[in-house]
């Protein structure tokens, strides 16, 4: 039987080694903190990050990367921020496959997950990422979900797509690594846009156009890099947007509210509920369209609001005010 090490107990971490564990896979998890791999290991709950949960009790935890060192199919679950910290603390085994949870661009490097962990491992491990509506919660419950697993399309695609999907989680595959990625990071930057509008009360007819033009935006930049356009319209694009720009379950989404109703981007982080990727992707995802000179009108306002802290109001009236254009001409913005 291969052996799982998923890296990262935060709650979709967590929640994915319950789920294979429950299916008799071989797995341990690994947790920053030795006291959640003890309530693990000892209470079958991860009490910091994924309290109430009853894991399986095949389900084992560990603070040592000795585990991880022995596995046959590693699970990034580390918030990208964090990511090259922890993966340059151990070995991997060239070869084996390494999955990533993650969504989000590092801010010191510019790079995307896969990137990273192409990096850290030397470019000797087949990287894939899974990505998609998938509230972890919700997972957990074994409501009906549906993903997508992207990387290079063949047998190891085809083998770990079977290892992920189960009865209430189906996963699909997709060779477009960089527009899964692309549209992953970014729909947490819009969700907090969505957030604002909801915190505002500005009205749903505001909330659908954030949310449509930010996957316009996220297009633009996804194409200029090489991502199919296909991509942004299916599970990992308008799916993943349309849960996590619409439920209070995205922390993104509940920091965009609380920023509104507070003022405060230090309240808004701190009430969340955890990290809050989109809030750090978007200094890199502005920077990033600078540099491919690619127009990002919502995101651009965004950091104007969060980082030069402009009234909402006023980035609003910008917006609305922008010169009029197609909808589609040459993807217009």
């Amino acid at each position: 039987m291969e052996k799982i090490c998923v890296i990262g107990a935060g709650i979709w971490g967590t929640v994915m080694a319950h789920r294979l564990a429950s299916r008799n896979a071989d797995v341990v998890i690994w947790a920053h903190e030795g006291e959640t791999a003890e309530n693990i290991n000892l209470k079958q709950e991860n009490t910091l990050f994924a309290p109430k949960m009853i894991l399986h009790p095949g389900l084992k935890a560990t603070d040592s990367f000795s585990e991880c060192e022995k596995a046959d199919i590693l699970i990034n679950a580390v918030p990208v921020q964090y990511m090259e910290d922890v993966w340059s603390r151990f070995s991997v085994r060239p070869g084996i496959p390494v999955i990533n949870l993650s969504k989000g661009i590092e801010n010191r490097s510019m790079e995307f997950p896969a990137e990273i962990l192409r990096r850290v491992t030397n470019h000797k491990n087949p990287v894939y990422a899974l990505s998609g509506p998938s509230f972890a919660r919700e997972v957990y419950q074994e409501l009906h979900t549906a993903v997508v697993l992207a990387g290079k399309e063949g047998e190891e695609a085809r083998r770990l797509q079977a290892l992920l999907s189960d009865e209430t989680l189906r996963v699909y595959r997709n060779e477009d690594l960089t527009g899964v990625e692309v549209a992953g990071a970014l729909k947490n930057v819009i969700a907090v846009g969505a957030g604002i509008i909801d915190g505002i009360s500005s009205g749903m007819n505001t909330q659908a156009a954030v949310i449509t033009r930010g996957v316009a935006e996220t297009m633009r930049l996804g194409r200029k890099m090489g991502a199919k356009e296909s991509t942004f319209l299916g599970l990992a694009g308008f799916g993943d947007f349309i849960l996590t720009c619409t439920h209070a379950m995205s922390r993104n989404f509940t920091f965009g509210r609380i920023l509104a109703q507070t003022a405060s981007v230090e309240q808004a982080l701190e009430k969340a509920g955890g990290i809050v990727e989109g809030y750090y992707t978007l200094k890199s995802a502005v920077a990033m369209g600078q540099r491919e000179q690619v127009e990002l009108p919502i995101m651009d306002g965004l950091f104007r609001i969060i980082y030069q802290r402009e009234k909402i109001s006023s980035v609003i009236s910008v917006l609305m005010s922008r010169d009029l254009k197609s909808e589609w001409g040459a993807y217009s913005s």
